[in-house]
């Protein structure tokens, strides 16, 4: 299989896991054995949802930061904030601008660029540096207007 052929490839199972809400995914070269976990949320109750992006959770509830906004995982994989190739791009205390690259997040060997939606003082680190990640999960959050 081309390089052209497994990204398109990866590229299609990513977005067949968003569209469908999918939690897990397993690959298995050479003839294709693919195995694909969703969250028990039919399509259809998805879809009639609203869109809207959350800053807190239940789990936040109680918590001093509660304020903070959230950047929150759009794939799975594991994350990085730091490798020996790359120091670490934040960090509790540091400010950050909207758009700022955060890490990366690999998936099936693709790496995707996080970047902060806020601008804003880091609060929280909420993932340790190359911990497993899914869809949704908090990254950081971030104190706007420090």
């Amino acid at each position: 299989m081309e390089k052209k052929e497994k990204r398109d490839l990866i590229e299609d199972l990513m977005e067949i896991m968003r569209d469908k809400n999918l939690t897990e995914l397993s690959y298995t070269g050479g003839n294709l054995s693919v195995t694909l976990k969703g969250s028990g949320i039919p399509p259809k109750e998805k879809a009639a949802a609203p869109a809207k992006k959350e800053t807190t959770t239940e789990k936040d509830k109680g918590n001093p930061d509660m304020g903070a906004k959230v950047v929150r995982s759009e794939n799975i994989g594991l994350f990085f904030y730091e490798t020996p190739e790359m120091p670490s791009r934040i960090a509790v205390g540091k400010t950050i601008e909207a758009g700022d690259a955060i890490g990366y997040i690999i998936t099936l060997g693709v790496k995707n660029t996080v970047k902060s939606e806020y601008a804003g003082t880091i609060a929280e680190i909420c993932v340790a540096n190359g911990a497993p990640v899914d869809y949704g999960r908090i990254l950081l959050r971030i104190r706007e207007g420090e």
